[in-house]
């Protein structure tokens, strides 16, 4: 884990599963690729792009909002945490703080149709079970979204995966 961040305390056996990218929108490309690898054979298609969802809004909202006077260097990481009853997908932003909850009730009481933005943070938590976005220490933010995981079984190596 990057000592850039705040460690994050697991159960034990639970591992993390981590990806460190610049502050670009072209790494979504590899986010994608790292998701399909590491996650998708063990969630359900509808889960799985649940969660493609929650990580792609959440990341290109930090981009575009927590990040828009940051370098391009500054990093977003993503943690993915299996956990027996849920995904806890986390991700790390330097932006300043903001009021999850107040944003999210201000978007839904005044919609403005409109608008080709500001959905994202809607979706992200139409998609989730629990979402919170959470000021760590001085300088970063979490988002942290939970999503309730029917884990599949993953198949023995060479075995094809069903969709």
């Amino acid at each position: 884990m990057s000592d850039t961040f705040a460690n994050v305390s697991l159960p034990p056996g639970v591992e993390e599963l981590t990806l460190t990218v610049p502050t670009r929108l072209p790494e979504l490309t590899q986010i994608l690729d790292w998701l399909a690898l590491q996650i998708a054979p063990c969630l359900s298609p509808e889960h799985f792009w649940q969660v493609q969802l929650i990580i792609v809004e959440g990341f290109t909202n930090a981009i575009k909002y927590a990040h828009s006077c940051l370098p391009p260097s500054t990093p977003v990481r993503i943690a993915l945490l299996p956990l027996p009853d849920y995904l806890e997908i986390q991700i790390w932003d330097f932006g300043p703080p903001f009021d999850l909850q107040a944003r999210l009730e201000y978007l839904l009481t005044h919609p403005d149709p409109y608008s080709e933005g500001k959905q994202g943070l809607i979706l992200i938590s139409k998609a989730s079970d629990y979402l919170d976005y959470r000021r760590v220490n001085s300088r970063q933010n979490c988002l942290v979204a939970r999503k309730a995981a029917l884990w599949r079984p993953v198949p023995p190596a060479g075995d094809k995966i069903s969709r």
